[in-house]
């Protein structure tokens, strides 16, 4: 067992440290801030970091340096390291070089702990500091993985927690270490709390055979990046759950009887051939476990039985009770409590040939919708040719007219995010066939959908079964446009002057404007009252302690408004964050792009442990494991892409791909970013943001064309490179297109 702890130059937490180490058997401790020189074994120049060994470990040698210490063992190198909170970004940088050199030239696998004072988010930290950012490009260039784990703080005091305790470990090692964790319940009368980790069995025993690894990248990317999304709940959970998320709502008795004579439209076997098109493979199936590829494969060769059987279903007005018998798979929100009311998300999954029947209707609906001019203009989810970009865009219109008028003229703009309650589970099914009917749609897909809501019931993985009284399924093919339908009735609202909604499924944003602070805050007061009152008449509600606000723009500095909602205040504030984008204050986008470089740098740390710069993947799917990390970086690219015109920010997006690249081809840091790109392939970020901003204005049929265009800016780059004599030059190698077709020409020949 090896421990870790910074002992704040307390004299309690040295003296304790002792009878914890005989207590609890810890063979090596790697310390920092001791009280003094007993009870210490190895020490740096300035004692500001220590490691102890058990005696029955020999030790082969051991050095130091100023703030840090190492010792060898027989089959790893231990490191333990401090920095002061006061020292310069030089006498940092030159901490990490000498320890540097300890892990290149030690020749074995090392282990290292510390307190550098640096935060970033790869341990953990909430925000990267100057030194956190050094620190993180340190670690990733030095191959080493982070063995930090989950969120607990590993300081305490009266002015907070934060992360600021890490441990790291060569790609070998890091196999070995199991059980890495904080213990804040264990008194050691210091402010930073222990860390504890096992480092298991011996190289020998755990070293992989390269040779017979069998790397499959869907196999590990799935392990690493989404094994907190497959976590079932237990029946107890499950239970409460479903009790949160499926109320109980009484409902009006569905006529069955005869009644009005109604023309019926069968469908044909080019609508069933393109509602089969439509299904995706590889998705999980109902509870008849019959697979998409099975259906399919039947349906080719008997369609007109199926056409029949689903004609006579239409016919009838009947979505047979079997496929309306879902099951029920919860995933769980990261990020949420998971006793709380939203800390689950509710997928129900019926049968095959019940989703092909859904599609069909739901093809049926959209064509009358947009006939009837019932896809609201202000609503963008689940409607073609609308993306959650496209949202966003509208709210940075909004806001950018704001700032196009006289400085006289120019108004205040403030947007408010409201969260509908349980949105999807909710919507009462009585209101949604009236929002048909309203719209004039056709009688026969009214009585269709009727049947389709009527009688629902769910599936646990225990096998309870479950009534269903209200709102729409989440993860079928008809609910989303019966979703949409429904909620036109809170976008048709007239909600004053200076008020415009935008919403995204039922995430919905009010974006105000006015001449003054009190004229934005009285009409932002009316709309939000507004909403709130129509959509308690719909028969759902707003969740008041997630309602926000933020000051987009302002002609002058102007103090926070402050509004009323009734029930709870809201002031505006410096970012939100809607639909996946942090927006802030002019839309400068600035912190949105601060906290892709964050997440970014967490999702390279995860790649990290499937792509070491010794074996591993081949190029190719370390290339394929990367892409998840660019298209993350990507998302929303035509909201910010002008913030790139700033070094800064532009330097941040270049990073990523520098070190996806450094992964790729592993290659040590000293090879130029240009370079190194066009060995791995990775086009440069920010032409792939110009060529996403591209294909938002021209539409994704222009796809082919912007990627030729950004191929032609990359290879110019490249060749002004060259002439500038930055880069050496080979024919062979005639920049990024050269170098992919000598690697296409390689993989054929086998080299």
């Amino acid at each position: 067992m090896t421990s870790q702890i910074n002992l704040n130059r307390c004299r309690i937490a040295h003296d304790l440290l002792e009878r914890i180490t005989k207590d609890d058997k810890i063979n090596v401790v790697i310390g920092q801030e001791p009280y003094g020189k007993s009870l210490i074994d190895y020490h740096d120049d300035n004692r500001d970091s220590f490691i102890n060994v058990d005696n029955k470990y020999k030790v082969l040698k051991s050095g130091c340096g100023e703030g840090f210490v190492h010792v060898e063992l027989s089959n790893c190198v231990v490191i333990s390291c401090y920095f002061s909170p006061n020292g310069n970004v030089a006498d940092f940088e030159r901490l990490l070089q000498n320890m540097k050199k300890v892990i290149r030239h030690g020749g074995k696998q090392v282990v290292m702990g510390g307190d550098l004072n640096a935060k970033t988010n790869l341990i953990g930290s909430k925000t990267t500091n100057q030194r956190g950012a050094i620190l993180q490009d340190w670690i990733l260039t030095n191959g080493l993985v982070i063995l930090n784990e989950g969120d607990t703080p590993t300081f305490q005091n009266a002015n907070g927690t934060s992360i600021i305790d890490f441990t790291v470990a060569s790609e070998q090692l890091s196999r070995r270490v199991g059980t890495w964790r904080v213990e804040p319940e264990i008194e050691n009368f210091s402010d930073h709390h222990n860390i504890r980790f096992e480092i298991q069995g011996t190289p020998g025993e755990t070293t992989p055979r390269l040779s017979q690894t069998g790397w499959s990248i869907k196999p590990a990317a799935i392990t690493e990046l989404t094994a907190a999304h497959r976590k079932h709940p237990d029946e107890h959970t499950t239970i409460q759950q479903i009790k949160k998320l499926f109320p109980i709502k009484t409902l009006t008795p569905r006529e069955t009887g005869p009644g009005e004579w109604y023309e019926t439209p069968l469908f044909n076997i080019d609508e069933l051939k393109a509602a089969l098109k439509e299904r995706k493979k590889r998705k999980a199936p109902g509870l008849d476990g019959i697979s998409l590829e099975v259906l399919r494969a039947c349906i080719t060769e008997t369609p007109m039985v199926f056409l029949k059987l689903l004609n006579d279903c239409l016919q009838k007005a009947e979505f047979p009770a079997a496929w309306k018998r879902a099951r029920l798979v919860l995933t769980e929100k990261p990020k949420k409590d998971p006793q709380g009311q939203t800390s689950y998300r509710p997928l129900c999954l019926i049968d095959e040939l019940g989703k092909i029947f859904e599609a069909l209707i739901k093809n049926r609906l959209e064509d009358e919708m947009r006939k009837k001019g019932l896809e609201h203009v202000h609503q963008y989810g689940f409607t073609k040719g609308k993306s959650t970009t496209s949202a966003l865009l509208k709210i940075k219109e909004i806001a950018d007219n704001t700032k196009k008028k006289a400085y006289q003229h120019r108004e205040i703009c403030i947007m408010i995010l409201m969260d509908v309650q349980n949105a999807f589970n909710s919507a009462p099914w009585d209101g949604i066939i009236q929002s048909l009917s309203d719209g004039g749609i056709s009688r026969y897909i009214v009585e269709i959908v009727k049947s389709y809501l009527w009688d629902r019931s769910i599936v646990t993985a225990e096998g309870e079964i479950y009534p269903v009284t209200c709102g729409v399924p989440q993860g079928s093919i008809l609910g989303p446009k019966l979703w949409n339908i429904f909620y036109n009735k809170i976008l048709n609202v007239d909600i004053g002057k200076g008020v415009e909604t935008v919403a995204y499924a039922d995430d919905l944003a009010l974006v105000v404007t006015g001449k003054t602070p009190d004229m934005v805050k009285t009409r932002a007061t009316q709309a939000i009252q507004r909403v709130s009152e129509t959509l308690r008449g719909m028969g759902i509600k707003v969740a008041p302690e997630k309602t926000e606000s933020v000051l987009l723009t302002a002609p002058r500095k102007i103090p926070g408004i402050v509004l009323d909602t009734g029930e709870r205040s809201i002031a505006t504030s410096d970012s939100v964050r809607y639909l996946g984008v942090m927006l802030d204050r002019n839309v400068k986008m600035k912190a949105h792009i601060r906290r892709t470089v964050e997440k970014a740098n967490k999702m390279i740390t995860l790649l990290y442990r499937l792509m070491p710069r010794v074996g591993g993947p081949k190029a190719s799917k370390r290339r394929a494991l990367a892409g998840t990390v660019i298209s993350a970086a990507l998302y929303g690219a035509p909201m910010w892409h002008q913030t790139l015109k700033y070094q800064h920010y532009s330097n941040l997006m270049t990073g990523i791909n520098r070190k996806l690249a450094t992964m790729i081809t592993s290659a040590y840091k000293t090879v130029p970013t240009i370079a190194i790109e066009a060995i791995a392939g990775t086009i440069p970020l920010d032409l792939l943001v110009r060529e996403r901003v591209e294909m938002q204005t021209l539409g994704s049929e222009h796809k082919a064309n912007a990627r030729e265009a950004t191929m032609r800016a990359w290879q110019d780059r490249f060749g002004a490179e060259i002439r500038r004599g930055r880069l050496l030059h080979h024919p062979s190698h005639d920049g990024p297109r050269g170098i992919r077709e000598l690697s296409q020409k390689n993989k054929k020949t086998g080299k």
